[in-house]
């Protein structure tokens, strides 16, 4: 487990300790199960509680858990009383470190209702395992603590106790989580530094991505890194005039390189190329504008990298949905209107600005569309002034403007309103 490798170095190297951050020691993860966050916001397994071998309960607690996690931000936990998600339902989702590491908050839905808030800056590490005790009571009492330490990290009380019966772990984004849990409590075992070996057994492609999670920075490069569109497809485009919406559904392929990640072919037995690589490490966020609500979402849906031996990276999504305001122009031509509705990409930094090639942009040949259709989609630049976009430093910024040119479907009209006419017409004839 690439976490015990990069602990066990870093203190070789820097402290000479067997301990990290909060005493923990590789004997503690050897004794826990492994789930890697590596698919941005998705709770993709559940766990039973039952049936975990060490989730002790007395008469008095529901929930008893023991973890550690390993993330630079967004460490999700979710307990639920079904193993899968549904909207609006009533669970227990604790996030640690959110807001980019800055708090940590207890809620009774997911992303919403919370029950507290509370700031915990900086309480995350790449590199130190957190040790966390998470505890539900038959009274409503949750308390999230770090090990060793007297008072909670965060508690709350739900007047209303939901049943809980499942453990799942996600992500935010591009961000990624190394979860240990079922954890046996502790004991004196001890691990020495010195006897463990991290790349004792593993193949070269193992140490060539042992070796990258090593140089591995959470922070974009302090240099100028351009953001590479190089395919973005639609693969639905739904115009509701009646709420002014804008339904896509996209997918795309981002490249950027990296000298951070660069190394010599020969010192890794000439491999030139790792497919499906799934790592922790800064990627870039690209969002999209919503004028209405005067925010900017991130376009989440990393699925796994590619690099090569130069620094080379690729990244390409699944399928995203995303939905932005578009007011429908007046005219009095129904149902023959037409209308424009722009998408407007950029980069979460000054420092990483987002180009799109000449012929990135594609509708899917099963485009699927609603009682409008795009005609064409136009590519424009734009410089965004406005206060609330502007990057921390104060300057403005760059966009990429997709630019939907769409008319009314007056085949869908002609089908529904004037066919039943004309049948009725002929009948009568």
């Amino acid at each position: 487990m690439w976490p015990l490798a990069i602990l066990a170095l870093f203190r070789l190297l820097a402290v000479g300790s067997a301990e990290s951050k909060y005493n923990v020691t590789y004997a503690d993860l050897d004794k826990c199960k492994q789930f890697n966050a590596v698919n941005g916001y998705n709770y993709d397994a559940f766990f039973k509680l039952t049936e975990l071998d060490n989730h002790n309960l007395d008469n008095e607690t529901i929930v008893n858990l023991r973890l550690f996690v390993v993330a630079s931000k967004d460490a999700h936990i979710l307990l639920s009383d079904i193993d899968s998600v549904i909207p609006e339902a009533q669970v227990y989702e604790i996030v640690v470190g959110a807001g980019g590491n800055m708090f940590t908050e207890i809620r009774r839905q997911r992303k919403k209702n919370p029950l507290k808030t509370k700031t915990t800056k900086n309480v995350l590490s790449p590199i130190d395992p957190l040790p966390l005790r998470i505890r539900l009571t038959t009274e409503g009492l949750i308390e999230v603590g770090i090990e060793g330490q007297d008072l909670p990290l965060i508690s709350a009380t739900d007047k209303n106790v939901t049943s809980v019966r499942y453990l799942s772990f996600s992500s935010w984004g591009s961000t990624q989580a190394k979860w240990f849990y079922d954890c046996e409590t502790e004991d004196d075992t001890v691990t020495e530094l010195e006897v463990y070996d991290p790349t004792g057994h593993m193949t070269p492609k193992d140490k060539l991505i042992y070796a990258l999670q090593m140089n591995a920075s959470f922070q974009a490069p302090d240099w100028e890194t351009p953001i590479e569109m190089q395919k973005l497809v639609f693969t639905r485009i739904a115009y509701d005039s009646w709420k002014n919406q804008l339904e896509t559904r996209l997918m795309f392929r981002l490249s950027w390189r990296d000298n951070r990640s660069c190394w010599e072919p020969k010192e890794h037995s000439n491999i030139t190329k790792v497919i499906n690589f799934s790592a922790m490490l800064w990627a870039p966020a690209i969002n999209v504008k919503d004028e209405k609500d005067y925010q900017l979402t991130e376009l989440i849906g990393t699925d796994h990298f590619t690099v090569t031996y130069d620094g080379q990276y690729e990244w390409v999504s699944r399928e995203i949905t995303t939905d932005t305001f578009c007011a429908l122009s007046s005219s009095d031509d129904w149902p023959y209107e037409t209308n424009t509705c722009d998408v407007a990409f950029s980069s979460d930094l000054a420092s990483t600005p987002l180009r799109f090639l000449s012929d990135a942009v594609s509708m899917h040949p099963n485009l699927i569309q609603s009682d409008w259709i795009v005609e064409r989609i136009t590519k424009h630049d734009h410089l965004n002034e406005e206060g609330i976009f502007l990057f921390n430093d104060g300057s403005p910024r760059p966009e990429v403007v997709l630019r939907l040119h769409i008319k009314r479907n007056n085949e869908f009209y002609d089908t529904v309103l004037y066919a039943p006419y004309f049948s009725e017409f002929f009948r009568q004839g």
